[in-house]
């Protein structure tokens, strides 16, 4: 009776935690595979979602990118107000700005993407938005701009790095 009963226990224990941990294995998966795996780690982890999919892991990669370009769009803009490194600076900005409203179109895409289940192009959308953001320092690296400025384009490609890495981890999808 003492066997069946610890048996029973530690079978109940199984079910309660074995969710949990396969899915931190998710996490740790997907964050291992991405580019900058720290910035992944404190993305993905959610309180909201103990128990995440892939599917949801994009959702939440997709929602952070939206929020971070939109907030990169405001840092660039205020940039751009208080410039006194003049008209090459305004213009690199101004056209930064536009690779961002670029990502931000993109972002609908990546989130149509999740919704039909089409990761092959989910990596694809991911990808163009990595050249766009790379494109945009370029544009403003040579002007030695604050940190925050420079820092803030780099979370944007980070965060498409996980949208390429949960595209490609679907079953169905092809790697790029």
């Amino acid at each position: 009776m003492f066997v069946y009963i610890k048996t029973l226990m530690f079978f109940a224990l199984i079910q309660t935690f074995l969710p949990s941990l396969i899915h931190a294995d998710l996490i740790n998966d997907v964050c291992a595979q991405s580019d900058f795996p720290a910035y992944c780690e404190s993305v993905m982890r959610s309180p909201k979602n103990p128990h995440p999919d892939l599917t949801m892991l994009g959702q939440i990669a997709t929602s952070a990118l939206r929020n971070t370009a939109t907030n990169t769009i405001v840092l660039f803009n205020n940039t751009l107000n208080k410039n006194d490194k003049g008209q090459e600076l305004s213009d690199a900005l101004v056209d930064c700005m536009g690779y961002y409203k670029a990502i931000l179109s993109i972002t609908d895409h990546c989130t149509s993407s999740l919704i039909a289940k089409d990761y092959p192009n989910l990596v694809r959308y991911a990808t163009m938005i990595k050249f766009h953001t790379k494109s945009c320092y370029a544009l403003i690296e040579p002007f030695h701009l604050d940190v925050e400025v420079l820092d803030a384009n780099y979370n944007e490609g980070y965060l498409a790095s996980i949208l390429q890495v949960i595209g490609s981890m679907f079953p169905t999808s092809k790697r790029s």
